[in-house]
């Protein structure tokens, strides 16, 4: 019989951030629900000086970029890519996961229970929470059953982000939320950075893998530019769309990003 590979999910606000554990070595609920330590296995990974960059897909700990088409599924395309980077970390090899398998899961069943939405269209960032918690879960095209999931959370706030930095070292990934605004965009589709709280915008997901503090505010060209250097790189699901493969980077700054 084939040793289940038992999983924590972390997540941030809304944000899924995956950390391997047993599940003898499971981290424990704090008592409110809130939140649950990282696990044990994974502390002495990261320094305690946190480096002013880090990119997990120089370090091979990304699967290519994929395109969502004409599809509202961002969401299951930025948690499967989060997964891979955490098996990428760990294992060193990953056969990718299938996002068809989690949009179909995600839709009413015979029954008409189950999801209120239908393959394709938009959903949340706890719909992967629901697919990987109850084991169903992630998959790979040439293997519909589920040898993984995760088996607890954690959720991590937009107000500290070295507690991010630190689970992308851990984990090769992030999955976050944010608003899209096309004014928002630098004139290469590079860069992006939407300042402050604003009207016509449209729910976006994606994988977070890096960050560079030095990232100068002068390429951020669009009409809501940033006061200061620094940005998170995100892998996205739009295909190679710009100059930098379909990876784009994002203020500091932005008013939605980790919120």
């Amino acid at each position: 019989m084939k040793r289940i590979k038992r999983l924590t999910a972390l997540f941030t606000s809304l944000l899924i951030l995956t950390v391997p554990t047993t599940i003898s070595n499971a981290a424990e609920i704090n008592k409110n629900g809130s939140a649950m330590a990282v696990p044990n296995d994974t502390a002495e990974e990261v320094p305690q000086s946190l480096p002013k960059q880090y990119n997990s897909h120089e370090l091979g700990y990304t699967t290519e970029v994929k395109n969502q088409g004409n599809s509202e599924i961002c969401w299951a395309y930025a948690s499967n890519s989060s997964f891979e980077s955490l098996l990428l970390l760990k294992q060193k090899f990953v056969n990718e996961l299938s996002v068809a398998h989690m949009d179909k899961w995600a839709t009413p069943s015979f029954d008409e229970n189950g999801w209120l939405r239908q393959e394709n269209e938009a959903g949340y960032t706890y719909i992967p929470l629901g697919y990987y918690t109850s084991w169903n879960g992630a998959v790979t095209e040439d293997n519909p059953i589920s040898q993984q999931g995760v088996t607890s959370v954690i959720y991590l706030g937009k107000d500290n982000p070295e507690i991010i930095k630190k689970t992308i070292m851990k984990s090769g990934a992030v999955t976050a939320n944010l608003a899209i605004n096309s004014k928002a965009y630098s004139s290469d589709m590079n860069s992006y950075c939407l300042s402050k709280k604003t009207t016509n915008i449209t729910g976006h997901t994606v994988s977070v893998i890096g960050w560079d503090d030095s990232y100068s505010k002068e390429n951020f060209d669009g009409y809501y530019a940033p006061k200061n250097d620094g940005a998170w790189l995100c892998k996205n699901s739009w295909g190679e769309y710009n100059s930098i493969g379909g990876y784009m980077w994002i203020s500091y700054e932005d008013y939605y990003l980790f919120d």
